[in-house]
């Protein structure tokens, strides 16, 4: 997911960042559909704990979408 976020970043900017800076900038410019993977995503890197996502078969159908849509983008 992050690292993900993180190309689609330096594709859309030119430059490089970290994978959290590049989640809180795909947070900005993606739509709200996709915050709550893209906040697990943060939340798990920072080790703020166990998953909070309703089920793997939700946060995985949520983390498909946003990469399905991301890939569109670098497309």
């Amino acid at each position: 997911m992050l690292g993900l976020a993180r190309l689609r970043y330096t594709m859309q900017t030119g430059a490089i960042t970290s994978k959290t800076a590049a989640a809180g900038h795909a947070l900005q410019v993606s739509p709200a559909s996709h915050h709550r993977i893209l906040e697990e995503a943060l939340r798990l890197r920072r080790a703020d704990g166990p998953p909070r996502s309703r089920s793997r078969p939700a946060r995985a159908r949520d983390a498909a979408a946003y990469m399905r849509a991301a890939a569109t983008d670098l497309t």
